[in-house]
């Protein structure tokens, strides 16, 4: 089977992903090495394309078809290491290519053996797959795993066809030395290098179905979880207390202390400020493993899982303390800072989502009425706006 055309045909579909990635780029977020892999296409079209014509090549030419397919190798490996925001290896790429360029010469010098160039070729690609075979294994990320499993088989078959042709080639077994056999693994390694780029192009795919995800279920101007994300994470906490059995949740709404006042006689940026002090104190304040969000405006609330009653009121007026203690400084304001909180505990299997939050509305809402600048709990079986057992300074 003549496998010419087919090295030809991959070296036009590289040049084509090549055009296509370098048009793409730009409209994409967090792309940096991408452009590396667009450029990796060049040498790898080149390189792929003396592969198909090499018949028909001067053999002086033939010096540089190696390089260029290292150089393909080496562009794709400095590219995923920027992308993933590794250590580039730029040493060892250059060590690589150096070296192909030196032994292909002195090759080409004594006579030209392909089964010499072969070699030069497929051992630079052993190591250099093998660096990005590393990469991959260090940097698995959230959302990414699948992706990652791909390009990590892709890799690992083109280190595998590498390493059986420098068996077939050296070792002991002349069966394995046929033309055909050996042509055939560089044209499947040459469509797996095809399939790698696929691979790297679905991670540009899931960072952006990442940020897109953040941009859904984040508030742009805290960071903090909106209520779609609230949503999202309270549905999960109510689950896995419903399994657990007799775990309780704690929800606190909390709400800034005349914030209107704050916009008007300082302004919306200093009022923006506050939001932004508040909450980094609240992120600070609670572990990972409770969910704060912004409601909206002024408005948060910060969602407990397993805390009791008691558990939950002190966390309230700590945070309170903390908050009137320092985010003012924070902001850049001299007046002081205040929040009022309203504390509503319950068990998932006795209530639900919103009606806790509703219980909770109705604890700040006593807080505010009896001072601000304090906390209030929400007490079981009553929906007075006025009930709650009270804590803090008056405002």
């Amino acid at each position: 089977m003549d496998y010419s055309l087919v090295f030809l045909a991959c070296a036009v579909v590289g040049a084509l992903f090549s055009i296509i990635l370098t048009l793409t780029i730009p409209h994409v977020p967090e792309a940096e090495g991408a452009g590396l892999w667009a450029a990796a296409f060049v040498p790898l079209a080149a390189g792929s394309a003396m592969l198909g014509g090499s018949s028909h090549l001067p053999g002086a030419s033939l010096v540089w078809r190696e390089p260029l397919l290292l150089t393909g190798y080496a562009l794709l490996l400095s590219g995923l290491n920027r992308y993933l925001q590794r250590p580039q290896p730029w040493r060892l790429s250059v060590v690589v290519v150096a070296s192909s360029v030196l032994l292909s010469a002195a090759i080409m010098v004594a006579g030209g053996s392909d089964d010499g160039l072969v070699t030069v070729r497929t051992a630079g690609i052993m190591v250099l797959m093998g660096a990005v075979l590393l990469t991959l294994r260090r940097s698995r990320r959230p959302g990414m795993h699948r992706t990652m499993v791909f390009l990590e088989l892709a890799c690992a078959l083109i280190f595998f066809f590498a390493a059986w042709r420098l068996i077939a080639l050296w070792g002991p077994w002349p069966a394995l030395r046929s033309p055909a056999l050996l042509a055939g693994a560089s044209m499947v390694t040459t469509l797996l290098i095809l399939a790698v780029i696929c691979g790297f192009t679905l991670l540009m795919t899931a960072r952006m179905n990442g940020q897109l995800h953040t941009l859904v279920v984040r508030d742009p101007l805290t960071g903090l979880l909106n209520r779609r994300g609230l949503e999202e994470a309270v549905h999960s906490i109510f689950a896995f207390t419903r399994r657990v059995g007799h775990s309780s949740v704690a929800v606190i709404a909390l709400d800034i202390d005349h914030f209107k006042r704050i916009n008007d006689e300082e302004g919306h940026l200093r009022g923006d400020a506050v939001l932004q002090a508040l909450a980094k104190v609240m992120t600070e304040h609670f572990s990972e493993a409770a969910v704060v969000a912004r409601l909206g405006g002024e408005e948060f609330v910060i969602v407990l899982g397993g805390a009791t009653a008691e558990e939950a009121m002190a966390q309230a007026e700590r945070l309170r303390s903390v908050i009137e203690s320092q985010c003012a400084r924070l902001a850049g304001l001299r007046r002081p800072v205040t929040v009022s909180l309203g504390v509503a505990v319950d068990q998932p299997a006795h209530v639900s989502w919103e009606s806790l939050l509703a219980r909770a509305d109705t604890a700040l809402y006593a807080a505010k009425q009896q001072g601000r600048n304090r906390c209030a709990m929400y007490r079981p079986g009553t929906h007075d706006a006025s009930a709650g057992t009270v804590c803090g300074a008056t405002a």
